[in-house]
């Protein structure tokens, strides 16, 4: 039998954030709205992806009751204030999408450039500590790691061990 969460899951229980975005709890307007981003910027919704991980918190937090009355009804009352946005940056032999909510990475996905060879596709969000590891060396080139960057990695951390909150691991 599953015990029920007395508190909704946030954004800080998921992705690398800070500030008033990690107490905010995930709600399913947030989550529609990376949806669409994702299916504006890839064509579809990424399997696994951000908009996925947010969409399975936001129907937890509707499921068990943990959303306000109130906040159910008016989706501003708990939505980003900055939303959520997608934004593209082109790197030798690479080009590096990352997905923000409010103004804060939450997901990249690495999608190499064609040269004289044809393109891989996109690798998103990837299935191991190597693989984030490696994508995170590749895309950082002259760059500190930064946000996105810690968010790939805790995110195949948190696959890795089954654990999703950086609290009780």
């Amino acid at each position: 039998m599953s015990q029920e969460q007395e508190d909704p899951i946030r954004y800080g229980d998921l992705f690398e954030v800070s500030g008033e975005l990690a107490s905010k709890p995930v709600a399913p307007h947030d989550a529609e709205l990376m949806e669409t981003a994702e299916k504006t910027a890839f064509g579809e919704t990424q399997l696994g992806g951000t908009a996925t991980v947010m969409r399975a918190a936001a129907n937890l937090n509707v499921r068990d009751g943990l959303l306000d009355r109130e906040i159910n009804d008016d989706p501003t009352k708990v939505s980003v204030a900055q939303g959520v946005s997608i934004t593209q940056t082109d790197v030798p032999g690479r080009r590096i999408f990352s997905e923000s909510v409010d103004g804060q990475v939450v997901g990249q996905y690495v999608q190499s450039m064609p040269t004289q060879e044809a393109a891989v596709g996109i690798v998103q969000n990837p299935n191991t500590i190597g693989e984030a590891l490696e994508a995170t060396v590749q895309s950082a080139g002259a760059k500190p790691v930064d946000q996105g960057d810690a968010a790939a990695i805790q995110a195949a951390e948190a696959r890795a061990t089954g654990c999703t909150s950086k609290v009780t691991c």
